[in-house]
């Protein structure tokens, strides 16, 4: 999905996030090349606020 996203559909950059604790998805999204963007406090629809991190791979 990626490759195609970059070659067919001409995406510059994607961007993809994951609470703080979750340590297995931020190895995921670095095993497919994603680098660290920003940290984001967000709220879930609880109205509870937790951290996440934004990621990016560009082309």
């Amino acid at each position: 999905m990626i490759q195609r996203a970059f070659k067919d559909l001409d995406v510059k950059q994607i961007y993809a996030s994951y609470k703080c604790e979750n340590t297995q998805s931020k190895r995921v999204l670095e095993k497919l090349g994603f680098k660290y963007y920003a940290q984001l406090e967000n709220k879930n629809y609880l109205g509870e606020t937790f951290s996440e991190i934004a990621m990016i791979l560009e082309k």
